[in-house]
């Protein structure tokens, strides 16, 4: 990446190019799901981790970063970790469906929303989790 402000490459662990992912976002400080974002997107995962850390520099109160380091660490700036969980090139919904499994496996905190918690399409979690892979 030759991009001066990618937030995403100069930690050198993710592919600030990489699309159709399904990610994590962790606060560096906490390691546990208190700090703990899940995510997807169709774009590349370096444009979304730079919406995310744009709205929490900006101290816009919709971000779950920002709300976060107010709860959680009197509104001191924290550092986040980009991670990519799995990616699936060409299927939206196996991508939709594997956010909405990582979220109610790992319950993130930072997950203002319970996409896909309730539904009773997906009852055979482990079927569906094999079938993703």
């Amino acid at each position: 990446c030759r991009d001066k402000d990618c937030r995403v490459c100069p930690n050198r662990k993710v592919n600030c190019k990489d699309r159709e992912v399904v990610y994590s976002i962790a606060c560096i400080e906490c390691k546990d799901k208190k700090g703990l974002y899940i995510g997807e997107t169709a774009r590349s995962v370096g444009e979304r981790f730079k919406e995310h850390t744009e709205l929490y520099q900006s101290k816009n109160k919709s971000s779950c970063l920002y709300k976060h380091s107010l709860e959680e660490h009197d509104g001191q700036e924290v550092k986040y970790e980009l991670k990519i969980l799995a990616q699936y090139p060409g299927e939206p919904m196996k991508r939709q469906i594997s956010e909405a499994e990582y979220i109610n496996t790992l319950k993130p905190e930072l997950n203002s929303k319970d996409e896909w918690a309730n539904s009773q399409i997906i009852r055979n979690r482990s079927r569906l989790l094999s079938n993703l892979v």
